[in-house]
């Protein structure tokens, strides 16, 4: 049998690569457009302070600094991403955010976790 990395190897190369640059690129675009989905979510989700958030494919943060601001968590997580492009913005974004509870409560959720090839998804 293959290892997961072998089997997903197309793409972590295109997210890592041209897909993650084309994300950042349009990240201001993609936000916007995204906007009405992330509303829709906190007001399904109705995170309350002291939830902890996991994010999986936080893209550039936009939605994962929304729910931190949302729920007040001490710790917002997103683990799952294989797109260095795109967590290298988010991490920036976090650390601009303007308030230090915001930078506090996403930096950790910018942290790079285990891709999805090493899950085996």
């Amino acid at each position: 049998m293959a290892a997961p990395e072998e089997i997903n190897a197309g793409m972590l190369a295109f997210w890592n690569g041209k897909g993650g640059d084309t994300w950042v690129a349009r990240q201001e675009h993609t936000d916007i457009t995204l906007t009405p989905v992330t509303d829709a979510l906190l007001a399904f989700a109705a995170p309350r302070a002291g939830e902890r958030v996991v994010d999986i494919g936080c893209g550039c943060g936009a939605a994962t600094l929304e729910f931190g601001r949302a729920s007040r968590a001490a710790s917002i997580e997103s683990k799952i991403s294989t797109n260095r492009p795109t967590r290298a913005v988010a991490r920036l974004t976090a650390s601009s955010s303007p308030s230090s509870a915001d930078a506090r409560n996403s930096k950790s959720a910018m942290a790079p976790g285990p891709s999805s090839a090493s899950l085996g998804s």
